[in-house]
This record gives C-alpha cells, structure tokens and sequence, in this order.
C-alpha cells in the first residue's frame, strides 16, 4: 500500500506524540507526516501547506485529534481528501473564547498563546469550512465521555458523515478507544491506498 497519513495534534501537544507514533507501527507502507502546530492560525495554515507540498503522489489521508481533528477536517474539505477526526474541536473560536492567555506545552514547555486575533481568524475558517463541507470526506469517532468537548454538538455539524463512531468511553484523549481510529483508517487505505 501507498499513500500518506498526516496526523495533526491536539492543543498543547506535539507532532510525535503516542498516537502519531501508534500510526506509524500501524500502517508501516505508508508516508507519514507529524508536523508541531501552534494556536496561532495563520502559522498552521503555512505550516500544513509546505507540508503539503512535499508529500509523495498518491492518496492523502488526514487525521486529526481535538484542534488538530480542526485542522484534518479543514485541510480534508480543501484539498478533497478524506479525514479521520477523534473528539474534533468544531468550533475553536467559541471553544478557546474564555481561555486567552498563554500556555505551557505539555510536551515542550513552550509558550502557547490563545489571542482574541487567533479566534477572530479562527471564526473566518470556521465559515469557510461550513462553506464546502462534504460529509462523505468524514469518517468520525467520538467519545461520550469526553470530559473537555461535548460531544453531541458533533453529530449535528457533521451529519452524513462516512463513518460515525461514538463510544461509551476513551475519554478526550480517546486513550483505551485508539485501537478504533487505527481500524477506521485501516478500512479506508484498503480502498484508497
């Protein structure tokens, strides 16, 4: 099999976290790109677009968990490739609006800044995602017990999707339930890759 996966982290995180790791023993024929993000939502869209640029000819498979779940979706919708997003931040301009300040980086302990410039920029991706959104590029899974995002909100923005997953557990980090995201991404490089 051929293809790249492109794994986008959560807020607060890094690129080669366990999960992008996990991906990378899971699917070792594939290219896989794990790039750090930050909040700040014009240095993303730089960053994910040179990324772009260098991967190899083949199928692209986002994936993407919490703000980077943002991210996959985004990126799925505007290149038309598919996405497989767990606990996926939908909305980051009204998720992040209390929470301006800085951060530490759970990984790093590097400065994380949540800006009202950030969330206003977010607010215009958010519309242009709402713009373009394609259900069949969507393949969902969500964790009812997700302690940081609801995740009810989620089965109304992305209704039609490909595939919905909604477990009892896993939590936001959908630790103990990540075995599920691996199998989705499974199902779907065997009819893409």
């Amino acid at each position: 099999m051929a293809g790249t996966i492109i794994y986008l982290h959560g807020f607060l995180s890094v690129g080669n976290s366990e999960k992008a790791r996990t991906l990378r023993a899971a699917f070792p024929h594939q290219t896989h790109l794990a790039p750090d993000l930050t909040f700040d939502p014009d240095e993303n869209l730089k960053i994910i677009s040179e990324l772009l640029a260098t991967v190899p000819k083949g199928p692209v498979i986002f994936v993407g968990t919490s703000l980077g779940g943002f991210w996959a979706h985004y990126f799925a919708q505007t290149t038309a490739n598919p996405c497989v997003i767990v606990n996926p931040c939908i909305h980051p301009s009204h998720t992040f609006k209390d929470r301006c300040g800085d951060y530490p980086n759970y990984v790093t302990g590097e400065k994380v800044s949540v800006t009202p410039q950030a969330l206003a920029r977010y607010r215009d991706l958010e519309r242009d995602l709402e713009a373009i959104y394609d259900p069949k590029r969507v393949h969902l899974l969500l964790a009812q017990d997700d302690d940081v995002l609801p995740y009810a909100p989620a089965l109304t923005v992305f209704e039609g999707c490909s595939t919905l997953v909604v477990t009892e557990s896993g939590g936001h980090r959908f630790t103990t339930e990540w075995q599920r995201a691996i199998d989705v991404l499974k199902r779907l490089c065997a009819h893409l890759c």
